[in-house]
């Protein structure tokens, strides 16, 4: 990955075509992918197609999502959909095994999206329908009642060892999970 200028990135692709055979390393530029800003795209284009690198807007990246807000709201909505469908799906099996459903839910299915919150900042009011689902289908079905008290949803957010129930509010997790990993990896 090389991040930078458009000089300094035809610098480092010249470069490479060059010397990158003695090396034993062939550039194939058509399955390289250049992520560029709408802003930059034409200016972009002009210095780097002599190299005929695929260019984009917004892309995949380490299973996170390097883009515009629009085309990162087009990625994470779906995904949250289908947790959010997850979490309704393990609410109707809590009635009858409701340690397992915990379990899934605090072991799998959290962790799950909280993977995609350490990759992408900015987006947290998007995990707004899988909030709802896990306070009023999932909490409720766990605790075995149509009406928690209202403090539940705080309780429930405390750790373990804190005598809550670990499980995690996905609109509150985002900023943490982000600059977690922006720490670990710096």
């Amino acid at each position: 990955m090389v991040l930078g200028k458009c000089s300094r990135i035809a610098q480092a692709l010249d470069f490479l075509q060059e010397h990158g055979s003695a090396q034993g390393y062939y550039l194939e530029p058509n399955k390289s992918v250049l992520i560029t800003t709408h802003d930059y795209a034409d200016r972009t284009s002009q210095q780097l197609e002599r190299f005929g690198l695929v260019m984009i807007t917004g892309n995949h990246y380490l299973r996170g999502f390097i883009r515009p807000r629009s085309e990162c709201e087009e990625w994470v909505s779906p995904q949250v959909d289908k947790w959010t469908k997850a979490v309704h799906d393990l609410a109707v099996a809590a009635s009858c095994f409701p340690q397992s459903v915990y379990v899934g839910f605090t072991k799998s299915l959290q962790s799950k999206w909280q993977y995609l919150q350490c990759m992408i900042l900015g987006v947290s009011d998007l995990f707004a329908p899988l909030e709802a689902a896990i306070c009023n289908e999932l909490l409720p079905s766990l605790l075995g009642s149509k009406d928690p008290p209202m403090d539940i949803k705080v309780l429930s957010t405390l750790g373990t060892h804190q005598a809550g129930l670990g499980v995690r509010n996905p609109m509150q997790t985002m900023e943490g999970c982000y600059s977690d990993t922006t720490e670990c990896t710096s």
